[in-house]
């Protein structure tokens, strides 16, 4: 499924993604946030946040929208969520 006037390859960000609980917890570490900190980032529950988190090797399950608020909410404390795994764009501001 592509989005109007975009290209075969221009994916929506947060499907590509595959996040699991994990996933989070590394992002979580190399932040220094906590769960409830990036729930508060992020403006989405503090019980969403430690449920995905505890998903641990599974996939988080939660609609799209949450995950790609989380996903955005890491990215904007300097952490990439990849295929490959879990990168440090920068190292976060306290």
């Amino acid at each position: 499924m592509y989005l109007k006037g975009s290209e075969p390859h221009d994916y929506c960000k947060a499907s590509e993604k595959t996040v699991t609980g994990n996933t989070l917890a590394t992002a979580l570490a190399l932040t220094g946030l906590s769960a409830v900190q990036l729930a508060e980032v992020a403006n989405v529950p503090r019980r969403t946040i430690i449920r995905m988190v505890a998903s641990a090797k599974k996939p988080v399950s939660a609609d799209a929208g949450t995950v790609d608020k989380v996903v955005r909410a890491l990215e904007a404390k300097g952490v990439e969520i990849a295929e490959d795994g879990v990168h440090l764009m920068h190292k976060p501001r306290r």
